[in-house]
C-alpha cells in the first residue's frame, strides 16, 4: 500500500472517530479538528500561536498540546515532566501516560462559541500506555477568550464523556516501576498557582465506576455533568459560584504540588490540592 493511500485511510478514521464521539459533556468535537497529533506515544503538538492569555499569571500567546491531557504555555515535552525545572504554566484535563498508536485521536484546533474565540483540544477513545486496550477515555478542554472582562480573561472548561482508565505502565525509561495515575487540575510554577480536582492521583477516584467522584458524576459552574467550567480574571482562577451554599476547594500551595512532582518523578505528576464540588443532576 503506497504512502498516499495510508494518508487518506488515516485520515478517515480519524474523521470517523470525531463525528462518531460527541455525546456526555463533550462540545461538538467537529469544530476542532484543525490539526491531528498523528499516532506516536509521548506526542506534541509544539508552540503555536493563541490569542493573548493571562495564563495564571503569565502572560501567554503561544501554546502547546501534547498527548498526555494538557494544555501549556510553550512547548512542553511530555517525558520531561518528571524534570521540576522545565514545568511550565500547564492546564491538565487528564495528566496522565496516554498512547494513542493503537487506536483514538487527538486533535485541536479554533473556532467560535456562543459569538466567542475559542481554542479546543480533545483526547478521544484514548487508551494507556501499554495497558487494557479495551479501556478508553474521552475528554476535552476549551478556553474561551474573555476580553469584554478585562486584558488577558478568559474561561477554560474540562468535558469528560466517559473516562475507563486512570493507570497505565510507567513509562519505558522510568526507574521506578510503579503505575501513573492520573491527575486533574493546573498549576503555574511561576507564580504560585495549583489546584487539583478531589481524587486527583487517587486510583480509580474519577473512573465512571465512581458515584461519588468520578468525572463524569459531578461538575462546577455548569448543570451539565462532566463539565467544569473556570473564569480566569487578572490571572486569576475565580472561587466557584455557591448556590446553595456547599462546599469549598481547600487551596493548594505549590510546594506541595513539586513536592508530589518530585517524589513521583515521572510523566503525570502533579501534587493532591482537593477540588470541584459534587453538583446534583437535577440541577
Amino acid at each position: 500500500m503506497n504512502v498516499r493511500i495510508k494518508q487518506v485511510l488515516l485520515a478517515a478514521t480519524l474523521g470517523l472517530a470525531s463525528a462518531t464521539v460527541s455525546a456526555g459533556a463533550i462540545r461538538d468535537t467537529a469544530l476542532f479538528v484543525d490539526h491531528t497529533l498523528m499516532p506516536f506515544d509521548d506526542n506534541n503538538s509544539g508552540s503555536f500561536a493563541s490569542f493573548p492569555l493571562n495564563f495564571l499569571g503569565t502572560q501567554a500567546q503561544s501554546l502547546s498540546v501534547n498527548s498526555n491531557g494538557v494544555i501549556s504555555h510553550g512547548n512542553l515535552w511530555p517525558i520531561n515532566f518528571n524534570q521540576l525545572t522545565q514545568i511550565t504554566p500547564m492546564l491538565a484535563p487528564f495528566f496522565a501516560n496516554v498512547d494513542n498508536r493503537h487506536g483514538g485521536v487527538i486533535q485541536w484546533g479554533f473556532d467560535e462559541l456562543d459569538g466567542r474565540r475559542v481554542l479546543g483540544a480533545q483526547w478521544l477513545e484514548v487508551r494507556a500506555y501499554n495497558n487494557r486496550p479495551e479501556l478508553t477515555n474521552s475528554f476535552q478542554l476549551i478556553i474561551t477568550e474573555r476580553l469584554d472582562a478585562g486584558a488577558g480573561a478568559f474561561d477554560f472548561e474540562f468535558n469528560y464523556d466517559h473516562i475507563g482508565w486512570d493507570t497505565s505502565d510507567a513509562a519505558w525509561w522510568d526507574p521506578d516501576r510503579t503505575p501513573d495515575v492520573a491527575r486533574v487540575g493546573w498549576v503555574n510554577p511561576l507564580t504560585g498557582q495549583a489546584f487539583e480536582f478531589e481524587g486527583s492521583g487517587v486510583h480509580g477516584a474519577l473512573l465512571d465506576t465512581n458515584q461519588d467522584t468520578g468525572l463524569i458524576h459531578n461538575s462546577r459552574n455548569s448543570g451539565v455533568m462532566g463539565r467544569y467550567v473556570f473564569e480566569v480574571r487578572a490571572g486569576a482562577v475565580l472561587p466557584e459560584a455557591q448556590d446553595p451554599p456547599t462546599s469549598v476547594p481547600e487551596p493548594g500551595s505549590l510546594a506541595l504540588l513539586l513536592g508530589g512532582l518530585a517524589a513521583l518523578g515521572r510523566v503525570g505528576r502533579s501534587a493532591r490540592v482537593t477540588g470541584a464540588r459534587r453538583t446534583c443532576a437535577a440541577r
